[in-house]
């Protein structure tokens, strides 16, 4: 018997050889008969695009011991999804969220060289709770006097947004790096979460970190929101923190129409954010309340087998 894996097609090869020992044909002297049969099947396992969305506001570290317990949990999504066993077409994203989401290198691009501090926040017109590129007309909301800001909960995180890699020591160390303060605007990162997994924001992020199409039969896109407070600060659309939880629930809708589905996880959250997070879950599975270190990383942990699951049977 021989068997062949080819990864990179999905496919298995299996052979086998051998004798059979004839009855009747012995009378002409044909004591064995050869034979061989060779047969290849081919599995369709799809890789996963999965942005993680984590609250990374001040109250994460009241007690500290809830940020760290996130890292933790947020590792072992990497450990799990990108084995070093095994050959993976997985890819993950980092958007850590507080106040606003920090866009790092990519800010101005995204703001058209609005945000001096290289934070943003939500956007409105006819780009509000979409996926459109940042291009004129739909570029993404920012702070032109961080040392005056409007928004008097306005404050930009030192934690950067990381886009789709599969690099798992560059996913560990940004993890590792994050800290805790500032307020709670999950519209934002919810936002953020979507422009990681959109095809509509490749031009945006480096090649190997664009985003499949939606309708790509061999990717699922997926988003693990997060978060311990109540989301409440937001800049436009209302009055301001009035409607982070209005606009997260337009954000949330509009992404699962696009077939993304949506993982939530309060951690001691309170019961306005254990609401939204209920909403924005994909299914009523899809949603974890976390009380405890062990819960959240139970979370996590069954986030990811409901990945694999996804994997091998859509």
């Amino acid at each position: 018997v021989n068997v062949e894996a080819d990864p990179a097609s999905g496919s298995v090869k299996m052979s086998v050889a051998g004798e059979v020992a004839t009855t009747f044909s012995r009378v002409l002297n044909k004591d064995k008969i050869p034979f061989f049969r060779a047969s290849t099947a081919t599995f369709a396992m799809k890789n996963v695009e999965l942005a993680m969305v984590l609250d990374v506001t001040g109250s994460m570290c009241n007690p500290c011991s809830k940020i760290d317990a996130l890292k933790t949990a947020a590792k072992d999504v990497v450990d799990l999804l990108l084995p070093d066993t095994s050959i993976t077409k997985n890819r993950i994203a980092l958007v850590p969220y507080s106040a606003t989401v920090n866009a790092g290198g990519y800010a101005a691009a995204v703001t058209n060289g609005a945000a001096v501090d290289t934070c943003t926040f939500e956007r409105d017109g006819a780009s509000a709770y979409t996926d459109d590129p940042p291009v004129a007309g739909g570029y993404l909301g920012a702070e032109p006097d961080p040392s005056s800001p409007a928004n008097d909960h306005y404050a930009c995180p030192p934690a950067t947004v990381l886009p789709l890699s599969k690099q798992k020591a560059t996913l560990k160390a940004t993890i590792d790096s994050y800290g805790a303060e500032g307020w709670t605007a999950g519209h934002v990162g919810a936002a953020w979460g979507w422009y990681m997994l959109s095809p509509n924001w490749s031009g945006v992020w480096p090649a190997e970190s664009a985003a499949k199409d939606y309708l790509d039969p061999k990717t699922i896109k997926a988003v693990i929101f997060m978060t311990d407070g109540a989301f409440n600060t937001s800049y436009l659309n209302g009055a301001a923190n009035a409607t982070s939880v209005a606009q997260s629930s337009t954000v949330c809708a509009n992404m699962k129409e696009k077939g993304i589905v949506i993982y939530s996880v309060a951690f001691v959250a309170p019961v306005e954010g254990e609401a939204i997070l209920q909403e924005c879950a994909s299914a009523p599975e899809n949603y974890f309340d976390a009380s405890n270190t062990t819960e959240l990383k139970a979370a996590f942990k069954s986030i990811v087998e409901s990945l694999q699951k996804l994997r091998l049977t859509e």
